[in-house]
């Protein structure tokens, strides 16, 4: 039992033992039997909390075959985190789930991140799905690092035109850094903040859908057709 006995502590398995048989005298060790039933106790206690941590109590005796897809889901989260560990890894751990259920495991997972203060890695290709779960966001294309930065920040300042394409559904437009100050864009020209830019530099300019309105004619600043 030395691997469990390591796992816990001696101090916890000691603590166990003496809650699980008082001692008569204060010499008095304990014997093999009482450690094994110490660890075996140490053992259910922590698959029940580990259980409880999933909203699965109760299903320690359930055949995993028996469960859905989202039982499932958390019981492999529950044998991740009964380890303790100081980071964990998720690798599209949501894919297979419906889409109710994913939004559910989503607030689920990020109350069990808060309860067991430790870092989750949420390996994701669903751009709404990062923006939900994430405190920071990592944006890899072809294993490389494309932009690492908080949610807001990729959404609204993405570093390249990968990135503004990954997250969010924007309106990706090619234009020229025409003066100090003014880019041009679609035969229009546009006062914006200083940037670190050489005048005729080519730029690609992101616009939101959430950033522009359908005006009257008369006073739009760009003329388009609807199709």
């Amino acid at each position: 039992y030395q691997e469990l006995i390591d796992f816990y502590t001696i101090d916890i398995v000691n603590k166990k033992v003496e809650e699980l048989y008082p001692k008569k005298d204060i010499n008095q060790k304990p014997s093999r039997m009482q450690l094994k039933k110490a660890i075996h106790a140490l053992i259910d206690e922590s698959v029940k909390n580990a259980l409880k941590m999933v909203n699965l109590e109760g299903y320690e005796k359930r055949k995993v075959d028996s469960m859905s897809g989202g039982q499932q889901q958390r019981i492999a989260i529950a044998r991740a985190i009964i380890n303790k560990p100081k980071i964990l890894l998720l690798d599209e751990p949501l894919a297979a789930l419906d889409l109710k259920l994913r939004q559910n495991m989503q607030y689920e997972l990020k109350e069990m991140q808060r309860k067991l203060g430790i870092t989750f890695i949420f390996v994701t290709h669903d751009q709404e799905e990062a923006m939900v779960m994430s405190d920071t966001i990592i944006v890899m294309n072809g294993g490389k690092i494309q932009q690492i930065g908080r949610p807001e920040d990729i959404y609204n300042t993405p570093t390249n035109r990968f990135v503004a394409s990954f997250i969010g559904e924007a309106n990706i437009i090619p234009g020229v850094y025409s003066d100090k100050r003014r880019l041009t864009m679609l035969n229009k020209t546009f006062k914006v903040s200083s940037l670190d830019l050489e005048v005729g530099d080519k730029v690609y300019i992101i616009v939101e859908k959430e950033d522009f309105d359908v005006a009257p004619l008369e006073s739009a600043k760009l003329i388009g057709h609807v199709r």
